[in-house]
């Protein structure tokens, strides 16, 4: 600001300060509106478009009809500006809104669509979801080819559950942004979720085709294989995974669980040692060891790992599981009921906790304990499922 636009704003504070402060008892008659005008413009000058706008509004309630639209509208601009930012992306809305429609030739679509766009994000962030809609819609109309609003978009209404909207926001972005790896992935998951398995399919093993170094893909693809128990195809995803990322852990991980699945233990112990190589602390791979530990008949060293899992990751549902499951192969049926107990005071609702504990709980002859346990169990199941026929079929022979 130069030395005349500084003086200009001194002199006009110095004049509303010198009216505030005379005494009461000799009123001063109000200030003209051209008084206003002249000390928002000053404000304007400075930048405080907050205080331009106050003088701005008290100028036309003293003169209603000056015609000083293009001032207002500019005043909004610039404060729309300055919430912007500040990350006020709600108030730069506002303002950046008021700003159009009180002189429609001031260009502020740009900055409008882009802090609909960040209120949107904004509001993903919160859990607002229908003020992502909403925000989304608004940038939409906008500009409707921007990839970061169909994003967000997206991820609002999967949030929602909106399934086949979501996919809708996600294949627009794809075709906005035909190399997006993430969205394209997206597209796969959300047809995985409305039981399109062969577009999933499809999706995926193009992101491979056309990003071979992209392991979320090999981790979708190998996972979605896995889920339909073709247990081959799975590894055989994630070998090639390895073979691009020799140093991903999570694609020696997953190999590892679809080698414990086929009882290969041998190759499943190898992709464990390989992954512990690349991340000592990986508590998942800790517990996969203990796993085949427990199957080769090793139990203290199965002990050791599954710890070494709930040491790393406290509270380990999985670890905590098969440690309890462990102590029963080996006979401590106390501990094992020790950390079943504990596992149901967390998960009051854990199915395999129940049945587990009233199988420890039948050995030890309690059969009271044992028969609410399994029946629990059989209710979580669901009594017509296998496993809930398996939890009846224990509760009733006395062992």
């Amino acid at each position: 600001m130069n030395a005349s636009r500084a003086g200009a704003v001194l002199m006009a504070l110095f004049m509303v300060s010198r009216a505030v402060v005379q005494p009461l008892a000799a009123e001063q008659p109000e200030q003209s509106a051209e008084f206003y005008l002249r000390l928002g413009n000053a404000f304007m000058e400075s930048g405080q478009y907050d205080k331009a706008l106050t003088m701005f509004t008290k100028a036309q309630s003293l003169a209603p009809g000056t015609d000083i639209k293009e001032r207002v509208a500019a005043a909004h601009r610039g404060f729309a500006g300055v919430c912007f930012e500040k990350g006020d992306y709600r108030g730069a809305v506002d303002h950046y809104e008021s700003a159009k429609q009180l002189d429609p030739t001031v260009d502020v679509l740009p900055k409008l669509e882009e802090a609909y766009r960040k209120l949107g994000a904004r509001y993903l962030e919160e859990g607002n979801i229908s003020g992502v809609i909403s925000s989304t819609e608004k940038a939409l109309a906008i500009s409707p080819k921007s990839p970061e609003t169909r994003r967000v978009r997206g991820e609002a209404l999967l949030k929602k559950g909106d399934l086949e909207g979501a996919l809708g926001q996600f294949t627009e972005l794809v075709a906005i942004a035909p190399k997006d790896a993430e969205a394209q992935m997206r597209v796969g998951f959300i047809n995985e979720k409305l039981g399109r398995g062969k577009r999933a399919i499809e999706v995926y093993t193009s992101v491979i085709e056309g990003n071979p170094q992209f392991v979320p893909a090999y981790r979708a693809l190998g996972e979605y294989y896995e889920k339909r128990g073709d247990l081959a195809k799975s590894a055989e995803v994630y070998r090639r995974g390895i073979v691009k990322a020799p140093a991903e852990t999570s694609l020696h991980t997953n190999l590892a669980w679809v080698h414990i699945s086929e009882g290969n233990y041998p190759d499943a112990y190898k992709e464990c040692q390989t992954a512990l190589s690349l991340d000592a602390d990986n508590a998942y791979v800790h517990n996969y060891l203990g796993l085949i530990l427990m199957h080769i008949n090793r139990f203290a060293d199965a002990q050791k790992s599954f710890k070494k899992a709930l040491a790393l990751k406290a509270g380990y549902p999985a670890a905590k599981l098969n440690l309890a499951f462990l102590y029963g192969v080996m006979g401590s049926n106390e501990d094992a009921i020790k950390e079943y107990k504990e596992i149901l005071d967390k998960d009051p609702d854990n199915a395999e906790a129940h049945y587990n504990v009233g199988i420890n709980y039948k050995k030890q002859g309690r059969f009271v304990l044992a028969r609410y346990h399994l029946e629990r169990a059989a209710k979580l199941y669901g009594y017509d499922s296998a496993l809930g026929q398996r939890a009846l079929e224990r509760m009733k022979k006395q062992e």
